[in-house]
């Protein structure tokens, strides 16, 4: 659950609850659950109230509860959202091994999208109760099937635009003033929306190589949020409005700010398209 559901005892008393329903012996039961205490890093708390855990470590000691009991299928009702970011990031990273070297069934619920690309295989994503789009992770991430789940997996740039030629496995996009090539193999004259990732685009001063590049020329119409990995900078080409993520790094050296005039660059691989209706 969001919220660890602990007794008023110890660590220990409530890490053991389930195997002790089960009637099993103390040899059995602490061949089963030492073990996960000792991985899930709360082994020292075992004698520790459970009320005078941190959020992290009570909800350590829920996934051992859990784990203990050898589950078939484990269900986590968005586990981490009470967590302060410190505590999501060491747990998500304890976590997401444990997924992988068990092969334990899981459904992981969750609103947040880092989550999900870092801990599932395969990606659901429910709009009103219905499931708009499942499969491979990636899939998922990168190949939105509308543009409902373009904006659940966080493609912001979505370009209404029309297919004008469509050759040698690029088609060529007209959205507004601008043309742009993808990847991909759908009729002339059908109506499209291109979907780019922020982080597909980067930024540069002067001319870039061609190569299998689109590059457009755009004004900074909003100044660089700060970021502690990626900055946001929002930019106009030609009335076509574009957000990208750029290193911070990247940022520094090119003194990007408000009314720079830069060229945006993304790989005809990077865009998806949506057959509009």
């Amino acid at each position: 659950f969001q919220e660890p559901l602990l007794l008023n005892t110890t660590v220990y008393e409530n890490a053991v609850l389930g195997l002790k329903l089960r009637g099993l012996s103390n040899r059995e039961i602490a061949r089963r659950l030492n073990p996960w205490l000792e991985r899930l890093g709360i082994a020292h708390l075992r004698q520790r109230n459970a009320r005078s855990l941190s959020g992290g470590e009570a909800q350590r000691t829920s996934l051992a509860r859990a784990l203990a009991l050898q589950p078939e299928i484990l269900l986590l009702d968005e586990p981490f959202a009470a967590l302060d970011p410190a505590s999501r990031e060491a747990l998500m990273r304890d976590f997401a091994p444990i997924l992988n070297e068990n092969k334990i069934t899981t459904v992981f619920v969750t609103h947040n999208r880092n989550e999900a690309f870092a801990l599932a295989a395969r990606v659901a994503v429910l709009r009103e109760g219905r499931v708009a789009q499942i499969g491979a992770r990636e899939e998922v991430f990168d190949r939105p099937a509308s543009e409902a789940v373009a904006d659940v997996v966080g493609i912001e740039n979505r370009l209404s635009g029309v297919v004008e030629d469509c050759a040698g496995g690029l088609a060529s996009i007209r959205i507004k003033q601008i043309r742009v090539k993808v990847a991909g193999q759908i009729e002339p004259g059908a109506p499209v929306v291109l979907c780019l990732r922020p982080e597909s685009i980067s930024i540069s001063r002067g001319n870039c190589p061609a190569g299998d590049l689109n590059r457009l020329m755009g004004v900074i119409i909003k100044g660089v949020t700060p970021g502690m990995m990626r900055q946001r900078i929002t930019l106009d080409c030609d009335g076509i409005t574009f957000v990208a993520l750029i290193e911070r790094q990247t940022c520094v050296s090119l003194k990007l700010a408000e009314g720079d005039m830069v060229t945006i660059t993304f790989r005809f691989s990077a865009a998806h398209l949506i057959t509009s209706h």
